[in-house]
């Protein structure tokens, strides 16, 4: 039979019907099975008195929903598949919970979560580093825990339960620091500020704040660098320096940052070839004209860190910093031949890192080397990558009073820090490398595990920590001498000093010189070295006596008839 073109039309028509009511009726049993097999679950978190605990992570495993409590304690789940599921509960300061139900309809639960741990929370995106002296108990019996450093999240949890400083008969000192790449680094020994009673699970709230900015200008002196085509090389290393520093001051949790002085982001660099020649000779090669410099207003300035890339440095290193001098806010890095992370190196010298062995790390025990003995930290002499700082380098070069963000660099006699915080605490920081204050961990202190590492148990050499000199303080008449004698120890043990150094800062007044020449490191049968101090007119001299990056200062007191 042969249809007509209207006929097949209207056959088409109704085939088309007949597919989408099918496809509807497919769609609708669909959806309908689709929300029989979706259901809605509730869980409400509480801690062992029964409180609602906000701020609880809740996740369901092997899924992708999770969400935070509210201040309830609840949080409502949708789209929750029918079945077995194991839901997991974790809260800062709280031992992790995994709960196996059947959900099966909507359905409610309360998970009740238990104190685990203390911890320290700062409520940013971020790992953290977290250290503390704290009191906790081992094997049940309460003790003073000095140097415990953790690592975190948010949240960084001590793995110990903080007991009350003051409570069942043993007091202890407290406090706690937290470091970040991308903020300050805070501290407190405020005992009213921790929050540590003898329950578990207290956390205490930090609010961190930006990092601090560590102001420095920095001038090029070198009579043959005429041209700009001649200074940019130059000008290309010290940016890479520059560079360098920044990402390891982000990378090592210090919460510093360089900066340029007047709330510039970067430090000028000059050329005092083009800008005033006649100021090279002024700087020299060394920290021999650190003294000329802090006299100059054109090359010196008390707030911020002074570097010269000069030609010719003394000696064979490729930077100094002038501490020995007192003044650790100049320095001076080779402007050819410097390694990548010079600058950082001697800056970490500025910012305290002087004690002991003039704060050189490859030799002491506690810090860590390649798998060829090759020194990995950056205060190693020998260390071209600067790899990493340890946290205790870390705190002392915010808590030293050896830094110089804690020296008088404003008429106000403030500091970089106490500018940036009403409570920027500063102690004397110990030696050796192991030794710590209440308040200033150890600069070994550091976290358990560096992977690629290896961790040198055994110092290879003895250095002075302390420098006693008698007499002290001295009176003497216009064109007399009198001999001086310092002794050098370390921890109670009287070592020979490899590098003593003497210097007056008051060269005018009086002078010091050496009666002995350096020699290796012996036992306590040679534990002093002498020097003659000569007074040349009526005032009031400083001399100082070093070894290995620990010094005493000598007041001489000059009068002429």
């Amino acid at each position: 039979m042969i249809m007509t073109t209207d006929a097949r039309s209207l056959i088409h028509i109704a085939c088309r019907l007949a597919v989408v009511v099918s496809l509807t009726a497919l769609l609708s049993y669909g959806a309908a099975a689709a929300a029989n097999r979706w259901d809605t679950l509730t869980i409400k978190v509480v801690d062992s008195d029964g409180h609602s605990v906000a701020h609880a992570n809740v996740s369901i495993k092997a899924s992708s929903s999770h969400g935070e409590t509210g201040a309830a304690g609840t949080i409502t789940l949708t789209g929750v598949a029918k079945g077995s599921h194991v839901i997991r509960v974790t809260k800062i300061g709280s031992c992790p919970v995994d709960r196996k139900l059947r959900v099966h309809g909507d359905t409610d639960v309360t998970i009740t979560v238990k104190g685990c741990s203390d911890a320290l929370s700062t409520g940013i995106d971020g790992n953290i580093i977290a250290f503390a002296d704290l009191k906790s108990t081992h094997s049940g019996t309460p003790e003073c825990v000095n140097d415990v450093v953790v690592q975190g999240g948010t949240a960084a949890d001590l793995h110990r339960n903080a007991l009350a400083l003051t409570e069942g008969g043993l007091s202890c000192h407290g406090s706690a620091g937290v470091l970040s790449k991308d903020h300050g680094f805070w501290f407190t020994n405020d005992a009213a500020l921790l929050p540590w009673t003898d329950a578990l699970g207290d956390v205490m709230n930090v609010s961190l704040t930006a990092r601090l900015a560590v102001p420095m200008k920095i001038f090029v002196s070198d009579v043959a660098l005429s041209s700009n085509s001649l200074l940019a090389p130059i000008r290309t290393t010290i940016r890479e320096h520059l560079a360098n520093a920044e990402a390891k001051l982000v990378e090592q949790y210090t919460g510093l940052r360089i900066a340029g002085t007047g709330g510039a982001s970067d430090p000028v660099i000059e050329n005092l070839k083009q800008t005033n020649a006649s100021l090279i000779p002024v700087v020299g090669s060394g920290c021999e004209s650190a003294q000329k410099i802090a006299r100059n207003p054109a090359l010196y300035d008390q707030g911020r860190l002074n570097v010269f890339y000069a030609a010719g440095l003394d000696g064979t290193a490729a930077g100094w910093t002038c501490e020995h001098k007192g003044y650790p806010n100049i320095i001076f890095i080779a402007d050819v031949g410097a390694h990548p992370y010079t600058l950082l190196h001697e800056v970490g010298h500025a910012l305290g890192l002087i004690r002991p062995a003039w704060g050189h790390t490859g030799g002491l025990a506690g810090f860590r080397t390649d798998k060829k003995g090759n020194p990995l930290n950056l205060m190693a002499e020998t260390s071209l990558d600067g790899v990493y700082l340890s946290v205790g380098q870390v705190a002392q070069m915010h808590l030293s009073a050896s830094s110089w963000l804690n020296f008088p660099s404003a008429s106000d006699h403030s500091t970089v820090r106490s500018r940036a915080s009403s409570n920027a605490v500063v102690d004397a920081c110990s030696c050796p490398e192991s030794g710590s204050t209440p308040d200033c961990p150890a600069i070994s202190l550091d976290l358990p595990k560096r992977p690629g590492t290896w961790l040198t148990t055994t110092s290879v050499s003895v250095t002075a920590c302390t420098v006693v000199v008698t007499p002290n303080p001295i009176t003497i008449s216009c064109g007399r001498s009198i001999p001086v004698t310092a002794t050098y120890s370390r921890t109670g043990e009287e070592v020979k000093s490899l590098d003593a150094k003497w210097a007056s800062f008051t060269p005018t007044v009086a002078t010091v010189s050496s009666t002995e020449t350096s020699g290796p490191v012996l036992p306590a049968s040679h534990p002093t070295r002498g020097a003659i101090i000569q007074a040349l007119a009526a005032g009031s001299a400083t001399v100082r006596a070093w070894a290995d990056g620990a010094f005493t200062d000598i007041t001489v007191n000059v009068t002429c008839p």
